[in-house]
């Protein structure tokens, strides 16, 4: 029969050897010289360790991402000097004869709307990686809407300002510097963003480095606004009235409502 002659006239192969049994692993080691009995350290494995959460691989983030980069890229593409108005707006505080002529084309418009929605994804995508979600894209989208919203606000606030405080020319010069410190913020905080996004274990300094580049922008407007108010002290006490309602209170809500709506 073949498998009595493999069994009895063969016999066992030279380098064969049995199957190993569970007993066959060094699970323990005795109490010599000083050693202690127990289990050894790689028959027991590792432990599973959790991977780190990118947000900025979640495709619902990165959706958003090449959205806002997309039409920032459109727009801008036509608009070269709209950074260097930028720039002025953000300081010049003279009115100009031919300020109604030197609005902004429709293009600059478009633009100027693409930097500011950049401006609040990049405060978005920040606040909620630093407060931590479970739902990055659907909170990053929920704090989007209150970001726009909050800038809307700002714009409504600084028109009645405007009117209460100053004449209409400075109103308007008061509006283009808060525009323009919104549009520059963006730019800054691009990168802000992107190290938030794929960084998120460094959230802790990139929520500061957004922080300095936001209430830098803020300091700078407000300074704007301070030499176009400033006639005499009650100007001032206004001044610091305002300051405190529609400066240090709304961020606080602001603070408080993000924290209510991540996900």
């Amino acid at each position: 029969m073949p498998d009595s002659i493999a069994n009895d006239t063969i016999g066992p192969l030279p380098w064969a050897r049995p199957f190993s049994t569970a007993d066959d692993a060094p699970t323990g080691v005795d109490v010599v010289g000083g050693v202690t009995h127990g289990p050894v350290a790689y028959t027991q494995g590792f432990a599973p360790e959790a991977r780190p959460v990118i947000p900025g691989t979640d495709s619902g983030v990165m959706a958003l991402v090449l959205a806002i980069f997309l039409l920032v890229a459109l727009s801008m593409s036509r608009c070269r000097g709209l950074l260097r108005n930028f720039v002025r707006d953000l300081w010049d505080i003279r009115r100009r004869q031919n300020a109604e002529a030197s609005g902004h084309t429709i293009v600059e418009t478009r633009a100027t709307v693409a930097l500011l929605l950049l401006t609040a994804f990049c405060e978005a995508a920040v606040v909620v990686v630093r407060l931590g979600a479970s739902d990055m894209a659907v909170s990053i989208g929920r704090e989007f809407a209150l970001m726009i919203a909050y800038m809307i606000f700002q714009l409504t606030a600084c028109n009645v300002v405007g009117y209460a405080f100053t004449t209409d020319a400075g109103r308007r010069q008061w509006n283009k510097g808060f525009i323009a410190s919104q549009a520059l913020l963006g730019i800054v905080l691009t990168p802000v963003a992107a190290a938030a996004l794929f960084f998120p274990e460094d959230s802790t300094m990139v929520f500061v480095v957004a922080a300095a580049a936001y209430i830098s922008a803020r300091v700078t407007f407000i300074a704007k606004g301070f030499r176009l108010f400033y006639d005499n002290f009650l100007s001032l006490l206004y001044f610091i009235l305002y300051f405190c309602t529609l400066e240090i209170a709304p961020v606080a809500a602001l603070y408080l409502i993000s924290i209510n709506i991540i996900a």
